[in-house]
């Protein structure tokens, strides 16, 4: 799962860092959000994926 996520999010960066050389630097800061947004998403995706199989460990 976590190749997957990172699969979309180079694929995602390359097609925003496209759209970024045609028209300037506009895109620039929506697109670095987007991205970190993102990766604050699978960050805690992961952190709640693994949390969960420890809580029903212990109960």
């Amino acid at each position: 799962m976590l190749k997957a996520l990172l699969i979309g999010f180079v694929v995602a960066f390359a097609l925003t860092f496209n759209q970024v050389l045609d028209n300037g630097f506009l895109l620039l800061v929506p697109a670095l959000a987007l991205a970190y947004a993102g990766f604050l998403a699978a960050v805690a995706l992961r952190r709640r994926g693994r949390a969960m199989p420890q809580a029903e460990a212990r109960s």
